[in-house]
């Protein structure tokens, strides 16, 4: 099934997309940042596919640097594993589902603000109930400081 069918048969109210941060990580080799061009025509790809197909929704974009929190890929699968009991590593050679699983974690436990076309993540004022079952691996819990940018509101406080 095509992202258009998808977006049309479930009729998201919220959407999430990873947007490239223009920064290599750790693994890249060098000259992959040409790939980020790439990835970025893919993602306004799929923006306007969000527009067309489910004009409703609210888009989330985010970077892989801020919905990561610096974890590596082995760290994010243990946590796909942890909280989602139908993941099947076996089946997802290349982590991708796992990174949907955690970019979906991430959403839940943030609130994304658009500002001047920066994605500002901003904390819960309280700490989001957890679902029954759901462990969170130790040493893959939300970090002990959170370096970020302040909201347009805090900054006016």
């Amino acid at each position: 099934m095509d992202l258009e069918a998808l977006l049309r048969e479930y009729d998201p109210h919220d959407v999430v997309i990873e947007v490239p941060s223009g920064k290599r990580g750790k693994g890249s080799q060098a000259g992959a940042t040409g790939h980020l061009a790439i990835y970025g025509v893919a993602v306004g790809a799929v923006r306007r596919t969000i527009a067309v197909a489910a004009p409703n929704a609210r888009v989330t974009s985010v970077d892989e640097r801020t919905w990561t929190r610096g974890r590596s890929q082995r760290e994010r699968v243990a946590l796909a594993v942890a909280s989602v009991s139908t993941y099947d590593r076996a089946a997802d050679p290349g982590a991708d589902v796992a990174d949907a699983i955690g970019l979906g974690l991430w959403w839940l436990d943030n609130a994304a603000v658009a500002t001047g076309g920066d994605v500002v993540a901003q904390e819960r004022s309280s700490e989001p109930p957890r679902r029954p079952g759901r462990r969170t691996p130790p040493g893959l819990g939300p970090p002990q400081r959170r370096d970020r940018r302040r909201s347009p509101r805090e900054q006016l406080q």
